[in-house]
């Protein structure tokens, strides 16, 4: 994913977003991949607030020690990725389910990559649920970015206010998933084929049980949060994020698409 762990950074030079010719670079986090529906550790999304009257989807320095410093920058527009969103509380989810704030923050962070042009295509982008204090300040980083910083650094890899911001957000947040013996990891790191996360990972590896495969064209299994999340495969080390033949990512959005020819 491009997914709110993906978003994150750090997923290793092997793992790049399927792209239309480019290449998304590693950021500047520790990010891991990120869950969606079939991802094990609560059932929560994307939270838009934190409670304390900013902007839905905003965290401040009081929020957990994060002190985000986006700005516009050289970018002269911020899209209001809320815009047009269901509001918190309406009936709008799948068969008529009330949003939560959670629920809200994931699709506006659908929406600011697809309004920034970081993806693309009618084609379905898994960004995951957002279960814990870990998914709401990437969240929030991603929300406040200008289009500018978010797409150069998860498309080039430049070091940046983004990056900053979500290298700035706790690994280990108190309401992550918990594990056996009292310790707990962010819920991106859950089904993740104990591929990414690897210093956020339960001592019995009760993280990895009971989890969602995706089965690719080949007969290979991966884990379903995988599918649809804009990473590639470009040899076989990067296979780990994906089907090898690819077949995760068919009829999916596209990240990163490459520029126009000029």
């Amino acid at each position: 994913m491009l997914a709110l762990s993906l978003l994150a950074g750090a997923c290793g030079d092997d793992a790049k977003p399927k792209t239309q010719g480019g290449h998304v670079g590693a950021g500047d986090g520790d990010g891991d991949a990120q869950d969606d529906g079939g991802s094990r550790g609560g059932d929560g999304g994307p939270s838009s607030g934190d409670g304390d009257g900013d902007q839905p989807g905003s965290m401040d320095a009081g929020d957990g020690d994060v002190e985000l410093g986006l700005d516009a920058g050289d970018d002269a527009e911020v899209p209001d990725p809320f815009e047009g969103l269901p509001d918190a509380g309406d009936n709008a989810g799948p068969d008529g389910s009330v949003i939560s704030e959670d629920d809200r923050l994931a699709l506006a962070v659908e929406a600011k990559l697809r309004k920034c042009g970081t993806v693309v295509g009618e084609g379905p982008f898994n960004v995951g649920l957002v279960e814990d204090d870990y998914d709401r300040c990437v969240g929030s980083c991603v929300v406040n970015s200008s289009c500018s910083n978010l797409t150069r650094n998860l498309c080039g890899g430049e070091t940046n206010a983004y990056g900053n911001c979500t290298a700035n957000c706790s690994t280990r947040p108190a309401d992550g998933f918990l594990c056996n013996d009292g310790s707990r990891i962010r819920h991106t790191a859950v089904c993740d084929d104990d591929l990414l996360a690897k210093d956020a990972k339960c001592p019995g590896g009760e993280d990895e049980l009971n989890c969602e495969k995706f089965t690719c064209k080949d007969g290979d299994k991966i884990s379903m949060k995988y599918r649809c999340d804009g990473t590639s495969v470009e040899g076989a080390k990067a296979s780990i994020l994906g089907c090898k033949d690819g077949s995760d990512e068919v009829g999916c959005a596209v990240a990163c698409p490459a520029p126009p020819a000029p």
